[in-house]
This record gives structure tokens, C-alpha cells and sequence, in this order.
């Protein structure tokens, strides 16, 4: 019963099962799981897409059918292979350099090497690799000054979050993501120095946001401490330092 089992269990089942007290049971859960791990070549890929087409584009890939793929006119299938974590580095190299976007876009997210993709000419390349985790600080520098704006619209929170630390970021952008529907923007932007004076008064006597927008350089203490002794709220006082 359980050899009948082994091409329907989960993986980490079948594993398991290489060490079943059956002989029988262990060398099905063996070959299953060989032939699971075993490196798809050419002969694998049936000729026209389908769904068995795109199920061995997500197995192990040999070397010779990852070549394949890359060498082809199929771009969907490129973009299939891109995000396979067995591509063959100097094979995902190239493809960095890849004409379609959508291919440097997948590989941007997925490749162990994606500094080449911080300065990728395409924006939406860029916006991808830009929630990478082990960017650099100097990475991080340059996509946070990117020029065709893809940051602050980005819907993933960790993008819009890198436009507090553009130097040249327009203080009404600062200004509009101190309203973002998420924390970790609001709070990034209250405490960045480009923020205009009346939005960061009013962020003083936000409760969420008032310690952050208290630790914004741009604040000058003397003020605070100042309007504070005058009787005059947090926020006043910030508006008579920045304005």
C-alpha cells in the first residue's frame, strides 16, 4: 500500500520513506526521488508548450538544456528558466544582458548576482531589484535617486520607503508618502530632512508618527524647547523653527 503512495506524497514524505522498514517501499521513495532530482536534458522538453513543457522548465536543469532555452527565440520560456534557482551562473550572466526586459526583470529577483541590475535601463528592472535583500548602501544610493520616479509609486512598501533617501527627492513627494497607506513609509519619511516644515509641525502632534518626526534633523531642538516653555504645542513650535 505505501509503495502505491510514493508518486502522490509530499516530498518530505517521500524522503522519509527511503528509510521505510519495507525494501520494497525504501527503493520506490529512492527512485522517486532520484528521478525528482535528476537534471532535465533537451530530450526532456516536449516540442510546443504545454503543461509538461513548463513543468520540466522548473526542475533541475542540465547544462545543455539551459543553454537550449537561453540560445532560443522563446522568451516566455527564457523568463521560465531565469527564476530557476539550478540556471548555471555564466548562463544567467548572459542573459543579464538580455534584450527583453521581462528576462532581466525575472532574473533580477532570482539571480545571486544582481548588482548589474541596480543600473538595469529599464525602470520597472530596476523597481524589482530594488527590494533585494543585501543591497549595498551605495546600491541602495543609487536606486534611491532614480530618475524615472518608479520608486514612489511602487507597490511594494520597502521601494517606496528608499525615496526618503534621495537627496534630490522633491519635498511634495516627501510630503504626499508621509500619508502612504503603510507604517514603515510614513515613519521613514517624517524623519527624512526634505520634508516640508508645515507637513513635519503637523507630524509632531501625530501620535504615531510624533517620535519619529521629532528625530528629524531638520528639527531644531532649541525651538521645540523654546515654544514648549512658551506654552505653545510641539507642533507650533516646530512651525516657527522650519517656517
Amino acid at each position: 500500500m505505501r509503495t502505491a503512495v510514493v508518486p502522490y506524497a509530499r516530498v518530505e514524505v517521500v524522503r522519509a520513506l527511503r528509510a521505510d522498514s519495507d525494501p520494497r517501499v525504501a527503493a520506490a521513495a529512492t527512485a522517486w526521488i532520484a528521478e525528482l532530482e535528476r537534471p532535465r536534458e533537451p530530450a526532456d522538453l516536449p516540442p510546443q508548450h504545454c503543461h509538461a513543457f513548463w513543468r520540466v522548465l522548473k526542475q533541475p536543469l542540465s547544462r545543455a538544456l539551459a543553454a537550449q532555452v537561453a540560445a532560443s527565440d522563446d522568451v516566455e520560456a527564457i523568463q521560465s528558466i531565469a527564476v530557476n534557482p539550478t540556471l548555471p551562473p555564466d548562463i544567467a550572466e548572459a542573459l543579464s544582458r538580455h534584450p527583453d526586459a521581462g528576462v532581466r526583470a525575472a532574473l533580477a529577483g532570482h539571480a545571486e548576482q544582481f548588482a548589474v541590475f541596480v543600473t538595469d535601463p529599464d525602470p520597472e528592472v530596476r523597481a524589482v531589484v530594488a527590494i533585494r535583500a543585501g543591497l549595498t548602501a551605495e546600491q541602495i544610493a543609487v536606486l534611491a535617486v532614480d530618475p524615472d520616479a518608479v520608486l514612489a509609486d511602487h507597490p511594494d512598501f520597502r521601494v517606496r520607503a528608499l525615496v526618503a533617501l534621495d537627496p534630490e527627492a522633491d519635498p511634495a513627494l516627501i510630503a504626499r508618502l508621509s500619508a502612504d497607506p503603510d507604517p514603515w513609509v510614513r515613519k521613514a519619511m517624517a524623519r527624512c530632512p526634505r520634508l516640508p516644515a508645515g507637513r513635519l509641525a503637523a507630524l509632531l502632534d501625530d501620535p504615531e508618527l510624533a517620535t519619529d518626526s521629532a528625530a528629524n534633523p531638520s528639527l531644531g531642538w532649541e525651538a521645540v524647547v523654546d515654544g514648549l516653555s512658551r506654552g505653545a504645542g510641539p507642533a507650533s513650535a516646530a512651525g516657527r523653527r522650519t517656517g
